[in-house]
């Protein structure tokens, strides 16, 4: 049977050398690809990311741009869209801002076996799952359930990694730093090609010292 699931964009950023992810904070975006950022996040129903993102960027996943808010609104959508968290049995931040701000609808998927949640306030919802690895499948079927037609995963590699290999995804858009991570435990994705084979150049962005591609998948029939 075949999964129902939301609309699917992953957004990627990479260093000039290839990675995805630091030890270490580090800021592959400028202005000009955030901007272009904050306006995909006004045309989707949820924001995803996983909980290696969640605990080392502490992201609030909001739309700072009160002309994109304003537009969501006039559009019948909410103000926010609502953030997604996937994670395993590992413990989270119950600092983080996404489980405080009260900016916009939390859903945290978690496993079964997970403790530590006594922390999360009416302004998050948690769902479990059964092992300590969520299938990817599964949860775009679970996220479709709640409404949620349009799904940006804004991820690390690890997430990025599961969801190319699941062949869900409907658009990738990669945005290339100049900037290096010259450090070689820093996170590289490999399948990042594979997906490409499936997939057509849609458009580049020209960001002053960056620049994005967008590519669609051919199976997709989704403007």
């Amino acid at each position: 049977m075949k999964t129902r699931k939301p609309h699917i964009i992953l957004k990627l950023a990479m260093s000039a050398d290839g990675y995805l992810d630091n030890e270490e904070p580090f800021l592959f975006s400028n202005e000009k690809d955030s901007t272009a950022v904050q306006k995909i996040r006004g045309e989707v129903d949820a924001i995803l990311v996983g909980s290696n993102t969640l605990r080392n960027d502490d992201p609030s996943l909001l739309i700072k741009d009160p002309s994109i808010v304003i537009e969501r609104v006039k559009k019948g959508l909410t103000p926010q869209p609502k953030r997604v968290v996937l994670c395993g049995a590992s413990p989270l931040n119950p600092n983080a801002k996404l489980f405080n701000d009260g900016m916009a609808e939390t859903i945290v998927f978690r496993s079964v076996n997970a403790k530590g949640d006594e922390f999360f306030t009416d302004l998050v919802k948690v769902k479990t799952y059964s092992s300590d690895r969520c299938r990817i499948d599964e949860l775009c079927e679970s996220i479709y359930q709640l409404g949620i037609r349009i799904l940006l995963v804004e991820g690390g590699a690890s997430l990025a990694t599961q969801f190319i290999e699941s062949g869900l995804v409907d658009s990738l858009r990669i945005a290339y730093s100049p900037k290096l991570i010259q450090n070689k435990r820093a996170t590289k994705i490999l399948t990042a090609n594979s997906i490409l084979a499936s997939m057509h150049l849609h458009k580049i962005e020209y960001l002053n010292d960056m620049y994005a591609q967008t590519y669609r998948s051919n199976q997709t029939s989704t403007e």
